[in-house]
This record gives structure tokens, sequence and C-alpha cells, in this order.
């Protein structure tokens, strides 16, 4: 068998109707093989694996991997909507092989293909995916473009894109094959628009699992949690209210948040924690004892103050009454600028069934009147809609969206 690439370059030569012949008829026929025809996948820690079926995309609800990688990529100039179809039923067979430790299709190194770390592969389109083809009505509720902020400095190319691969892995040996493979295997139907890395820092006393971000603090106590009715009304589309296609689905808010660490570190202990609001030894709400205690923005210390200043991060980050809250899930990143120097922040994410109640009001009051802003600056910012897992491994990755 040829390459891939060979074998992707030679559908494409013969249109779009030949692409998905050839992808329906080799890859798909492959897929649906009997188990035991097809090379059993190594399972070392096959307990703690993810599979690519379910009813979920994978990965979304556990607790982050160490590192994380979202590459935007955006659709080419003659990219129908069938050649779309191919790329995702293409990408489908690279998800499912790489998740399972196999071999992918004439595989240049099937040696880093089947270790055996774990892996979580998903899927995003972005409101421009939509617009393209038309297809703004079947957008979830609340779901758009972002608006602007007053405190945003995105930095153009960095920001928005069709679709998001988003790659998370115990292992960055592991993640960069799997970011090479994919992009590879794209490279006929989108180029890459943006590339951000992040790796996560989970403080092991965190009775939460929260982690720890580079100015020191604990980040995301308060955050819609896994296992609760909260998290699947918070998190999950439903097909009573929303599109049938994305019941099952999410909505990702991308934020590239930079630090001003240098200024950050001059700051004092207890102004750091008025800042934010809490503790920074365990991230327990000032006038508290620890993480898990109630946030009262109403309580008062000795000196009859406020024990959460007006001004502090999680004062403003709070949800609004009755809104349900996001799953934020962020991982930390250091780039190397082109003279060597180093610019640190966090890879703000965060999931919502419906962005424009869960997250924009509540950007917008951090916008006006959060003190962590003197420190922080958004320099990106993206949303994309994570389609429904897959049941079977014939199931097209869009959740029938182009069905």
């Amino acid at each position: 068998m040829g390459s891939r690439r060979d074998f992707i370059k030679g559908a494409l030569v013969g249109g779009a109707g030949a692409t998905a012949a050839m992808v329906s008829g080799e890859l798909v026929a492959n897929l649906a093989a009997p188990k035991s025809d097809r090379t059993p996948p190594a399972k070392p820690n096959a307990s703690r694996a993810f599979s690519p079926l379910g009813t979920h995309q994978p990965g979304i609800a556990a607790e982050p991997l160490a590192t994380t990688t979202l590459l935007a990529l955006d659709l080419k100039a003659a990219v129908s909507r069938d050649r779309v179809r191919s790329w995702l039923t293409i990408l489908a067979d690279d998800i499912d092989r790489l998740m399972e430790h196999r071999e992918l299709l004439a595989d240049p190194q099937p040696e880093l293909s089947t270790r055996a770390d774990r892996l979580a592969i998903v899927v995003g389109f972005g409101p421009s995916l939509f617009k393209r083809f038309g297809l703004e009505a079947q957008m979830p509720v609340g779901f758009a473009e972002l608006p602007s902020f007053k405190i945003d400095r995105l930095v153009d190319g960095h920001s928005g894109g069709d679709v998001l691969l988003m790659i998370s892995s115990d292992s960055n040996l592991q993640a960069a094959h799997v970011e090479r493979s994919l992009l590879r295997d794209s490279a006929y139907f989108a180029d890459l628009r943006w590339r951000q890395t992040g790796f996560a820092a989970i403080d092991s006393a965190s009775p939460l699992g929260s982690q720890r971000n580079l100015m020191g603090q604990i980040d995301g106590t308060g955050s819609a949690r896994p296992g609760t009715d909260a998290f699947e009304k918070s998190v999950w589309g439903d097909s009573v209210s929303e599109p049938n296609w994305y019941a099952g689905g999410t909505t990702l808010v991308y934020r590239k948040i930079e630090m001003n660490l240098d200024t950050w570190d001059i700051l004092d202990h207890k102004g750091k924690e008025e800042v934010i609001g809490r503790k920074l030894s365990n991230g327990a709400p000032l006038g508290g004892d620890k993480e898990t205690d109630f946030l009262d923005l109403n309580a008062r210390g000795k000196n009859g103050l406020l024990a959460v200043p007006g001004f502090a991060h999680v004062r403003q980050a709070q949800s609004a009454e009755g809104a349900l809250p996001l799953f934020r899930k962020p991982y930390n990143y250091v780039d190397e600028r082109a003279d060597g120097s180093t610019r640190a922040g966090l890879v703000w994410l965060a999931y919502a069934h419906n962005v424009a109640e869960q997250y924009v009001p509540m950007q917008r009051r951090l916008a006006d009147f959060d003190l962590l802003n003197k420190w922080t600056t958004p320099v990106a910012s993206a949303t994309f809609v994570i389609p429904r897992g897959r049941a079977r491994v014939s199931d097209p990755l869009c959740g029938g969206l182009f069905a």
C-alpha cells in the first residue's frame, strides 16, 4: 500500500464523489470489520484509557491530562460539504486507531501510534464553518463568535477557526506524533490557522483536583463538577431545546490569557489574595478555611470590611443568580518569542451548553470590574461546537450535522 498522503491525494484527483467513494470503500469498511479481523490494541493502561466511542466526545469530563494541544484549521477555498464529510471520515479512522493504540493506515511511525499513553482527541466546529455552508439555523442556542471585550488585545491570526482538533495526552511524545498525523491527513482539506499547547498542574492537596496556574493560585474551584446534576445541565446539549444533532454535545470557549508575572511577583502575599479573593495556600475563600468552603460574598472580617473585596476576581466570576456554572478546564502555557524571551499565561478552556447565557455576562463583569485585569490580558479567543460522541465506528464525527 502507498502512503496515506498518496491515498488521499489520489482520491481528490477523482473529485469529491470519488473521494467519498474511496473513503467509504476502504476506511469505513476497515472500521466496520469484525474485531477479530482488526489488529488488537495494546492495553497496558486499559482501565484508565479513553474510548473513542461514547455518548460524548472523549475525555471532556475527565481530569486534565498532562498536555493539551489545540489546532484550529480553516477549510481550503475549494472544499465542499462532500469533501468535509470525506475528511471527517478519514479523521474518525485516525482517531479510532490512535486512541486504541493501533497503527494508522500506511503509518510511517507505528511504534509511536501503538504507545499506551492515555489519549483523548476532540473535534469541534467554529461559527465560520456554519456560515460557510449556510447552516446557521443548525447552530446551538447561544452559540456565536464572542463579542469584543474592552480588555481584549487579540493578536491577528490567533483566534477563530473553522475546525478545532484538540489533542490531550499523558505524553508529549505521543501528542507530537498525533498532531503530525492529524495535520498530515488534513493537508488536502484545510490549512492550520493557529496552534496552542498547554500543560496541566493539578494540585495534589486539592480535594477537588483543582489546578494551580503560573500566578500560584488554585484555579477552577467554582467550576461545575462532573458526575453531578448541575454538570449535566451546565455542559451537555439536549434534544428538547437544541438542534437534534447537538444533543450530547457541548460548546467550548477558548481564551488565551497572557500574565504579567514580573509585576505580579512584586505584589505582596496579602495583596495577591485580595486580588483573587482566595487564599494562595489552599484556595479557600477569604474568610474560610478550606477550598470547599462556601464562597460567602457577604462575609465580613473583624474589622467590619468585606472578607472578599469588591474588586476581587472571584466576586466578578461568580455565576449570576439562576445561571448555570461553566465547566472550566484551564491549562498553563509558556511561549518562546523570537528574541529568546518568553511569555506565559493561561490556556483558559470552559465548556457550556449555552455560551451567551453562561459565559458572556460573566466576562462582561470581569472586563468592567476585575482588578486582576491589571496583570492579565486576553490575546486570543474562539468558540467551537463540540458535537456529540459516536456510538459506532461508522458514525460521523459531526453528530449528523452534514447528513
